[in-house]
């Protein structure tokens, strides 16, 4: 080989290490006809045969052979922004099942490459993105998915089923955090096979976005034909009772409830504004999911306040109100404040529908001064002795009924002084009345309630029992509404909780679901009660970009509902799940012996470093709901947040390693007592960074024993670690595995799949109960 050829080589393999160093993530592009697969560049190691750099993990079956491979050769890409770069090379082997090695030699070559021409968002931004889409396939009904890539003309999206290219979806809408940032029109460019680097098969999908033109056709909708959708879809708006409105040859609009779906008829009850007659074509229209339906359909009969209409041969459907109403039970109970700017008065009205983004609220046209646009000002709302502040709002529509009665509708206009925890905290409330939340009292009883429910172990009460009045302490301080880092769900909302659901903001952009419980396995109703109130507690807040929970293998309930969520939902763009170990030790002095290696703080530049180990380890979701990203690894926004409510919820990271390299990294999680029953907030997780220092041995002892040797409360030291951790040493250190733990992971397009998913699984339920109820009632009637 020529010197230059040398020099060259030297230099790839130079920038290689560096890259290989930093767990730099990459993407193996093995051509047109092939799936590209995800990956981070280990390490370089040398043999007879050369220099390898090794990817891992990587999913290894997903390697084309030799022959399939165009003539060029393959590509590792960068995939960090502001550092684009691909190496080429020409022979890649797998190397078990979550590894492969390329071949560095004299052909191999390192291109730098053009920077963009447009400004383009790779990954989160500020706020996760997901893209709603009417209808994504013909035999598939979920519509939500995760924006990965956007510019102000294209959008990648990610995507178990391939979006078919050339297909045109108008109208499309961009959500952000509670709001829609834009309507469009997409034309799918290509459908990308893709495979992750923990093995997820996708596709990731571009597409090309511009103006929509659906609404100006009177398009701003899409059809439901499939007659078992339309079936299920009027069965859930019966089991649910929703409110439905009817219109009828021309007249007022009648507000009207869905009462019952049969083979043959769709029931609907009047309510108080029946009229006499009614004509015999009417439309209908209700609300389901965030979605609006509407039928045109024939009068059948009537008797008293119900009647019966045909069934539809298709269903309209829009979208546009993202945000679910709260209309039943809040007339008389809900009102709305604001002054007129016209008139300079305090206005009080009784509330009609109450959403995130808007209400509707009666006024009188006699003695109301109101128009399109008009600005409201200082708007409050008031329920029972609640007060709700929401800044200006706009009215934006005025419709005019008899009688001078006008329904006027309102949305707001992005006033920073809107109390939106207290508006979230409202509508849950309102739009779930058999549930309440609990006030953080009486500790010793929400305890035995966890008891008969089954969710207290034995190590659960050993670390609790001596801590019991610092932790009746801080339960009372976690449930502080002002604090707004946990909240508590009991069922039902009046006597004593028989069904329990909390929710804890554990880190910066994730809420935990902890403590679920039921003392009955007949409790389906009140279990669904309040998992979905739960949802609509924290679905719509800002912090909230993931959810989070921990479920052990082997819990049979639990286990069964969320495995059949991910078989119809929980598609790996959406939903992630990760296999955790969980270990308990006992706390221990030390020996006197010298360790190998001690653990250190963080240096500078490292935090990088153990973002992407974690990243590797556990999936991209994962890691940045558990705010194990650069920049969020001390969790300072949620330290800060529970400092203020006087308890603790903090993170330290320890570095172990030889000769400045950083081989293993060790998360210790701490949290006041009463926090967490499960004190998995209040674990170590050990998260090699360096493969084959961290399997050595060496480090993995040293991590044991600091651990056991660490300052705490009790006796117990709790650790979590990845399945495939090289755990020999800690089990040589006296560890014994609690349990083997599934951590979920939902990103925003999962919690959307997930809202409708629970309503959809306990409305069934729900049915069911009510069968039930109506046989026995029957049997006991002769």
């Amino acid at each position: 080989m020529s010197s230059s050829k040398q020099s060259g080589l030297r230099d790839v393999l130079r920038r290689l290490d560096k890259a290989a160093r930093a767990l730099t993530p990459v993407v193996l592009d093995q051509g047109r006809d092939q799936a590209k697969l995800g990956s981070y560049l280990d390490r370089i190691e040398s043999d007879a045969a050369g220099q390898w750099l090794w990817l891992a993990p990587i999913a290894a079956d997903g390697i084309a052979p030799l022959r399939l491979l165009p003539p060029s050769g393959i590509r590792v890409c960068s995939t960090v922004p502001g550092e684009p770069w691909a190496l080429c090379a020409r022979r890649i082997e797998p190397a078990g099942d979550r590894a492969a090695r390329v071949l560095i030699d004299e052909r191999a070559r390192l291109v730098d490459l053009p920077a963009r021409d447009l400004a383009r968002v790779d990954g989160p931004g500020r706020e996760p993105l997901v893209l709603v889409v009417p209808t994504a396939t013909d035999d598939r009904d979920l519509h939500v998915f995760p924006v990965i890539g956007l510019s102000a003309s294209h959008g990648m999206i990610e995507s178990t089923v391939p979006l078919v290219p050339g297909t045109r979806y108008d109208p499309v809408e961009l959500l952000g955090d509670g709001r829609i940032l834009r309507r469009a029109a997409a034309t799918v460019l290509e459908a990308i096979p893709w495979r992750s680097a923990q093995g997820a098969r996708l596709f990731r999908c571009r597409l090309a976005l511009s103006e929509a033109h659906a609404e100006e056709s009177g398009r701003a909708h899409d059809l439901v034909s499939q007659p078992q959708r339309i079936k299920r879809c009027l069965d859930l708006a019966a089991m649910m009772s929703r409110p439905a409105w009817l219109e009828a040859g021309g007249s007022a609009r009648l507000q009207v409830k869905i009462t019952a779906a049969t083979k043959d008829c769709l029931r609907l009850t009047l309510g108080e504004e029946a009229p006499g007659d009614i004509a015999p074509h009417v439309t209908v229209g209700f609300e389901l999911f965030g979605a609006s339906y509407e039928l045109d359909v024939r009068l059948l009969a009537r008797e008293a306040a119900h009647i019966d209409v045909s069934l539809p041969l298709l269903l309209r459907r829009r979208r546009w109100r993202r945000e679910k109403r709260a209309e039943d039970h809040i007339r008389e109970k809900l009102t709305v404040s604001f002054r007129n700017p016209a008139t300079g008065a305090i206005t009080v009205r009784k509330i009609r529908d109450l959403s995130f983004g808007g209400l509707c609220f009666e006024a009188d046209a006699r003695t109301d001064v109101l128009w399109k646009r008009l600005p409201m000002e200082q708007v409050s709302v008031m329920w029972n002795a609640e007060t709700v502040h929401l800044g200006d709002m706009e009215v934006r529509a005025l419709e005019r009924r008899a009688g001078g009665l006008v329904l006027a509708h309102a949305a707001g206009r992005g006033d920073a002084a809107r109390d939106e925890t207290g508006l979230i905290n409202l509508l849950a409330a309102v739009r779930n009345p058999e549930v309440r939340m609990h006030d953080g009292s009486d500790f010793r009883a929400m305890l035995d309630i966890y008891r008969r429910a089954g969710l207290v172990a034995d190590f659960m009460l050993r670390n609790l029992e001596p801590v019991a009045p610092i932790a009746a302490t801080n339960w009372r301080r976690l449930h502080d509404r002002k604090a707004d880092v946990a909240f508590t769900l009991v069922y039902p909302a009046v006597g004593t909780p028989q069904v329990t659901f909390s929710g804890v903001r554990a880190w910066n952009f994730a809420w935990l679901s902890q403590h679920f419980g039921a003392t009955s396995t007949q409790l389906g109703h009140g279990s669904g009660a309040v998992h979905v109130a739960y949802v609509d507690h924290v679905l719509p807040r800002s912090d909230a970009h993931h959810f989070v929970f921990f479920m052990k293998e082997d819990s049979l309930a639990m286990g069964s509902f969320q495995g059949h969520f991910l078989e119809v939902a929980g598609t790996p763009e959406a939903v992630s799940r990760v296999r955790l170990n969980y270990w308990v030790g006992k706390a221990s002095g030390t020996d006197g012996r010298p360790l190998s290696c001690k653990p250190r703080s963080l240096r500078r530049g490292e935090e990088k470093l153990i973002a992407r180990a974690a990243e590797r380890l556990l999936g991209t979701a994962p890691a940045r709901a558990l705010s194990m990203v650069e920049g969020g690894l001390s969790l300072s926004d949620t330290r800060a947040r529970f400092r203020k409510a006087g308890l603790e919820r903090s993170r330290k990271v320890h570095v172990l390693g030889s000769g400045g390299v950083a081989a293993l990294a060790l998360l210790e999680e701490r949290t006041s007592p009463g926090v967490n029953l499960t004190l998995m907030l209040n674990a170590w997780w050990i998260l090699p960074v360096v493969s084959e220092a961290a399997e050595g041995g060496d480090v993995m002892t040293a991590a044991a024993q600091a651990i056991l040797c660490s300052a705490g409360s009790g006796d117990d030291r709790f650790v979590i670690t990845v399945d495939g951790t090289n755990v020999g040493a800690l089990e040589a250190a006296g560890f014994e595995r609690l349990a083997d733990v599934w951590l979920y992971v939902m990103n925003r397009s999962g919690i959307y799949r997930y809202c409708e998913y629970i309503a959809d699984r306990y409305g069934n339920v729900g049915a069911r109960s009510v069968g039930r109820k109506t046989v026995r009632t029957l049997l006991e009637a002769g």
